[in-house]
């Protein structure tokens, strides 16, 4: 565990170091405080360790709506001005995931600022212009393992690491001029106290090679499951604290000291399984703080394709066969994801791979990248004959 966390925390450094040069002070701020979960898990911005599934995909779109993220007060001697940068913000966030051996899971959001408005106010003798229109925000990337514990299990420990790329345009509060990356370490699990419930936690740093300030990012979440646990009821929790001293660029002239303001939320939502795997959820929920970026009021609605959001247990027969393949779940090694028929218990159900093509898959394959003939030697299958 302690290499993964090194690995994670190590690679981000690189990629901030090798990024640095490239760093434009005036960058602007990532407005919008809720940094969606990946696709699949519990909570709509608290992550979790969950990696259920083998080359299972899932995707998620989600609406939020933030109102009056930034709105700022500055006195003079002789007067007191209050001025709303952004009243509203709505964005649409095209979500992604890719489960690997129910260990990995790889991970991509695209948001998408779709109403932005404010009044363009004069902060200290300049105008500081408000955002209008449509525009990207900065597409995200990450990779999570889970290091401790199964899905079903009441703990799970994981790590992540996302990396946002600056594609936003300048200007536009929907995203950041440089590189960030925020390892993660997640924690999670589900227990039963009459319903069904589960639970996740995080912990991070997002590190920024700007004259925005880094910040530790946190938050947990606690939700019921109900109806076959075809229905969640929850409340989550998120925050981030600015870790160095600095301001928040609103311009190329204009930086708000950061003050070590924390950002902090409170929402609470429900999710309901629809169809098979189709899901719909929605959520609101107030700003706790007056910190740059927190709305008076928040609204999320999201609608996806998520197999194993939550595993109806209750709700399984002998005949329950979620991919359909042909293997019921109860002995189906992958229940989500479409394999044949295999005499192992572990691999039955589950997709094959066989990188080389010598029709022996490569969990049986002693050379798995190496085209040879079936032998009885575990050690010899699937290599190519010693001459």
């Amino acid at each position: 565990m302690r290499s993964s966390v090194a690995w994670a925390a190590g690679f981000s450094g690189l990629i901030l170091f090798l990024a640095g040069s490239e760093a434009r002070a005036g960058g602007l701020i990532a407005l919008d405080q809720l940094d969606p979960a990946p696709a699949g898990d519990t909570f709509f911005g608290v992550p979790s360790p969950y990696t259920r599934g083998n080359l299972t995909f899932r995707a998620v779109a989600m609406f939020d709506y933030a109102d009056e993220p930034l709105k700022l007060t500055t006195t003079t001697p002789t007067s007191t001005t209050t001025g709303t940068v952004v009243g509203r913000q709505a964005f649409l966030h095209i979500n992604a995931s890719f489960a690997i051996q129910d260990r990995a899971l790889i991970t991509l959001l695209m948001p998408f600022a779709v109403a932005q408005d404010g009044d363009s106010p004069k902060i200290k003798g300049s105008i500081v212009p408000s955002p209008a229109g449509t525009q990207p925000g900065d597409l995200r990337l990450g990779l999570r393992v889970r290091m401790l514990g199964d899905d079903e299990d009441p703990f799970q420990l994981g790590v992540g690491f996302q990396f946002y790329v600056p594609t936003a345009p300048d200007g536009s509060f929907a995203g950041e001029s440089t590189v960030r990356a925020e390892p993660q370490l997640l924690t999670g699990g589900r227990f039963h106290l009459g319903p069904t419930w589960v639970w996740s936690a995080f912990g991070g740093v997002l590190v920024r090679p700007s004259v925005n300030p880094s910040m530790i990012t946190y938050g947990a979440g606690l939700a019921a499951l109900f109806a076959g646990e075809n229905v969640q009821a929850g409340l989550e929790f998120y925050a981030s604290t600015p870790i160095q001293n600095g301001s928040f660029a609103l311009s190329s002239t204009v930086s708000i000291p950061a003050d070590q303001n924390t950002n902090a939320e409170l929402l609470a939502g429900v999710k309901a399984r629809l169809w098979k795997s189709f899901w719909v959820g929605w959520g609101a929920g107030p700003g706790l703080t007056k910190a740059i970026g927190t709305p008076t009021l928040r609204f999320v609605g999201s609608i996806g394709w998520t197999p194993g959001l939550a595993k109806p247990s209750a709700a399984i027969t002998p005949t329950t066969d979620t991919d359909g393949d042909g293997i019921p779940d109860i002995y189906d090694a992958c229940p989500y994801a479409y394999g044949p028929k295999s005499d192992d218990p572990k691999h039955n159900g589950c997709p094959v791979v066989d990188d080389d093509e010598d029709g022996i898959p490569n969990w049986e394959d002693a050379c798995p990248e190496q085209y040879g003939p079936r032998t009885n030697d575990p050690k010899t299958n699937g290599c190519p004959p010693k001459r």
